[in-house]
């Protein structure tokens, strides 16, 4: 038997601040990344055709890619 916290997966997105209906698009676009869902059943369910999943795909990972770019280190400097 494994010992650790339970795998959230997808769930994790109803951890994050945000409006409903984007967390909804969240959870279909990472459940086409994951295999938990076709991009079809995706379509449906979000209501959008596959060219724009793709492209709501393409821009939630490179947002996530550019949030994870190394910042400088340290206390942001003092203004005023």
């Amino acid at each position: 038997m494994k010992m650790g916290r339970p795998i959230v997966g997808i769930a994790h997105v109803d951890r994050l601040e945000g409006p409903g209906e984007l967390k909804e698009r969240l959870r279909g676009v990472l459940a086409t990344i994951t295999g938990e869902m076709s991009v079809e059943e995706a379509c449906t369910q979000l209501r959008v055709g596959p060219s724009r999943l793709h492209a709501m795909r393409r821009e939630a990972l490179q947002g996530a890619l550019e949030s994870l770019m190394p910042q400088r280190a340290g206390r942001p400097p003092r203004v005023g």
